[in-house]
């Protein structure tokens, strides 16, 4: 379960690969998703699943 309050934690923060720019809500979740999915070697939509059970996107 410690991983996936890390991942949960790492998605909520500002992700520096995104800094700089203008993104709406959905734009800025998917990018993290996505980045994140990366990172780890998982699927986004194991990332958003997380993300949503954990905390329904709430910082």
């Amino acid at each position: 379960m410690r991983g996936a309050r890390t991942l949960l934690s790492l998605a909520l923060v500002t992700n520096p690969a995104l800094i700089g720019q203008t993104l709406s809500a959905h734009e800025y979740s998917e990018r993290c998703a996505n980045y994140y999915a990366r990172e780890y070697g998982i699927s986004p939509e194991l990332v958003r699943a997380v993300i949503q059970v954990e905390s329904g996107w709430q910082p």
